[in-house]
């Protein structure tokens, strides 16, 4: 959808008001579609009947919400329904402000705008139209948390049409009508994802070296691609992860496509965040307490640490380790070759549940821990990507509320294999190109979490 540049006045418009021109929006079939299923034929039954008159020209019958609790970054619907009671002639627009503490600038939002989706000047109504303005609305990651009111109305230019029968309606005396109250919460409502982990049998052979070439990781369902933490739809550098486990161990496997594998961090408990590393969260029994951070670069160097509540002091938790726990990397190209074209990392990770706070063992058919992953990519030119199994909305990789589930599969029961999986070939030749840093085949011990992320 485009807009025309204003025409030239043509001569003959010479009296004021005699004649105007508008910016014309270029529509597309698509948007001439939408506008078209959206002037309804009938009269509405909105959810909150309405029915103010506005400057003798518009009624506004009523609107639909679909949800009246939100968090930062969640979405929400709301439909107004317009009737134009002449033909117009004018170019106002429709206002709406979702307002909370009243003066906070971070509980407002002005969400102006043309009808259906920015597509229909109501300049173009016409006597006895009524039209269906579904409005898709993304609060802003940082609301301030609380009550929020809708308020609405139409305005021309600078100023607010009238609202012709204000006994009649809600109103707050500004010329605007007040509409739906909302709860805007700390925390985003999206639903999180959930994982699934294969037990493994007795025939399933381990051997942990990074490659992801045993039978069983074929047989484990991918989580799905992961996704920006902000929650938003664009594309991040792909990455999937792999669940297995026996009753002493979780197995995790990640595969990191990547063009410039990379990382030069040698020691332990690094920032190994500040360049390219696979993350994992284990919040072991969901109380958003003594939960662990492990991570894994693409040079098999290793953090870990262990904080007691949210963000609880980094170089506390920095001395803490995993014991037992056990890392490889395989890099399908060169580590650290800034100059050629490498294809994908991948990462094992094994870790003893014995060691994992407040897990629950024996373990279970109905066992689940919660959980988060994350992936920070960085090119040679540009900033970091990262990428999120669960994104956690707000910039805090550490927001316990927004960790997925993982699932213990029952032994009967192993996760099916996706249609697209690669097949498993035991026989299958060995990349040519293994890890320039050899896997680490002796236990190591892992250290505290890193700070604060994006």
């Amino acid at each position: 959808m485009k807009f025309r540049p204003l025409s030239l006045l043509l001569p003959l418009c010479l009296a004021l008001n005699a004649c105007q021109e508008y910016e014309e929006i270029e529509l597309t079939q698509g948007d001439l579609k939408q506008i078209a299923q959206n002037m309804l034929t009938e009269r509405p039954n909105p959810q909150v009947p309405v029915n103010a008159v506005i400057d003798g020209r518009f009624k506004i019958l009523g609107y639909d919400i679909d949800k009246l609790k939100v968090g930062p970054e969640d979405k929400l619907q709301v439909t107004w329904y317009i009737e134009s009671l002449v033909d117009q002639s004018q170019d106002p627009k429709m206002f709406v402000h979702l307002q909370g503490r009243k003066g906070a600038a971070g509980a407002w939002m002005n969400l102006d705008h043309h009808l259906v989706g920015d597509r229909l000047p109501m300049r173009k109504l016409k006597k006895g139209e009524i039209v269906r303005d579904v409005q898709a609305i993304t609060i802003k990651p940082d609301f301030e948390p609380g009550e929020a009111h809708f308020y609405y109305g139409i305005f021309n230019g600078n100023r607010r049409l009238p609202i012709n029968n204000p006994e009649k309606v809600l109103h707050d005396n500004e010329g605007r009508l007040i509409g739906p109250k909302i709860t805007i919460t700390s925390e985003s409502t999206r639903p999180t994802p959930t994982a699934e982990a294969l037990r493994l049998t007795a025939e399933d052979a381990i051997t942990l070296d990074g490659k992801l070439d045993e039978a069983f990781w074929n047989r484990a369902k991918p989580t799905g691609r992961f996704t920006p933490p902000n929650g938003s739809d664009k594309e991040v550098p792909e990455t999937h992860a792999r669940f297995a486990f026996d009753d002493q161990n979780l197995y995790v496997g990640v595969e990191a496509i990547d063009d410039d594998v990379w990382s030069e961090f040698k020691e332990h408990d690094s920032n190994l965040w500040e360049q390219e590393v696979i993350e994992l969260f284990i919040d072991a029994n969901g109380d958003r307490k003594d939960y662990v951070e492990l991570q894994v670069s693409p040079a098999n160097v290793t953090f870990d640490a262990m904080f007691t509540h949210h963000r609880s002091d980094l170089e506390t938790a920095r001395k803490w380790d995993l014991q037992g726990f056990e890392t490889a990397v395989f890099v399908d190209g060169t580590l650290n070759d800034r100059g050629d074209q490498d294809k994908k990392y991948t990462v094992e990770m094994k870790i003893p549940f014995a060691s994992l706070p407040d897990m629950k063992l024996p373990l279970t058919p109905e066992s689940e821990i919660k959980f988060n992953m994350f992936r920070f990519d960085k090119k040679k030119k540009g900033g970091q990507i990262a990428g999120s199994f669960s994104p956690p909305i707000r910039p805090d990789f550490h927001i316990l509320s927004r960790f997925g589930t993982l699932k213990l599969a029952s032994p009967a029961t192993p996760a099916a294999l996706p249609q697209n999986a690669p097949a498993a070939d035991p026989n299958a030749e060995k990349p040519a190109q293994e890890n320039p840093a050899a896997p680490q085949k002796d236990t190591k011990l892992v250290a505290p979490p890193a700070p604060a992320k994006p």
